[in-house]
């Protein structure tokens, strides 16, 4: 069984943790667009998998996500996206962490990753993720 996902804007890395006191207590959070992201992508993934009748399990699952980078230079489309715009391994954390609790009960069940950075060939940019189970 498999569902694909699109999450259209500007992707958005996980952000380094920023800590603040609270009640005496140190506190870890994530930085604001980190989590406005991640809420917006969950919205997106929740509404796609209802529609789909995707329900998650304690299955493993294989990922796929790609991240589209927006290029106003057409030539360039589909093609590797190397430049400054955050590491790979951040923007495939907000992704898992926005597919909690509807793509899968816990990202921990992911025994495969393949995350490709490149160009947008569609009109806008955004995030596609993919997920396979066996049933």
């Amino acid at each position: 069984m498999s569902i694909t996902i699109w999450i259209p804007g500007k992707p958005v890395p996980q952000g380094r943790p920023r800590f603040t006191v609270r009640h005496g207590k140190v506190v870890a959070y994530d930085p604001p667009t980190s989590k406005k992201w991640k809420k917006e992508a969950a919205e997106i993934i929740k509404d796609r998998c209802e529609a789909e009748g995707w329900v998650p399990n304690d299955l493993p699952v294989q990922i796929a996500i790609r991240i589209f980078i927006s290029t106003k230079n057409a030539a360039l489309s589909g093609a590797p996206y190397i430049k400054k715009s955050g590491d790979i391994d951040n923007f495939a954390k907000a992704a898992l962490d926005a597919g909690n609790g509807y793509l899968y009960d816990d990202d921990s069940r992911v025994w495969s990753l393949r995350v490709t950075k490149e160009y947008a060939w569609r009109p806008v940019a955004g995030v596609e993720i993919s997920v396979n189970r066996e049933e």
